[in-house]
């Protein structure tokens, strides 16, 4: 009996809108609200973290867009819920845009935590 065919896709291929105003930093988490409009993750309800932006990126005139790229990514472990060892293979949650942890008030999933390093 063969394994059946599972077909693989590789990141998101689309330009989004980025919020007005804002500065995407190159390697931080980005994530979008109900308008799907990309900004810096935050600890904010209601986002969903898209992937990781690619560049620097200024909005400040506005009409900018970009192409997040999606992944693996080592982000610095929370101070407060440090991630432990044992939480590979559960969620991790957005405390800014370069900070997980194992909790976080509004719990905006960064994704599941693949690896703990020191």
């Amino acid at each position: 009996m063969s394994a059946p065919e599972t077909l693989e896709r590789n990141g998101l291929k689309s330009k989004w809108t980025i919020l007005a105003a804002d500065k995407l930093f190159a390697g931080a988490i980005l994530a979008v609200d109900y308008t799907d409009e990309i900004q810096n993750a935050t600890n904010t309800a209601g986002l969903r973290v898209i992937g990781r932006c690619p560049e620097y990126v200024d909005n400040t005139n506005d009409g900018e867009t970009v192409s997040p790229e999606q992944g693996i990514f080592r982000y610095a472990n929370s101070g407060t819920y440090t991630i432990p060892r044992s939480s590979i293979g559960l969620p991790c949650y957005v405390e800014d845009n370069q900070t997980v942890g194992s909790y976080a008030s509004n719990m905006v999933s960064a994704g599941l935590v693949y690896d703990v390093d020191n």
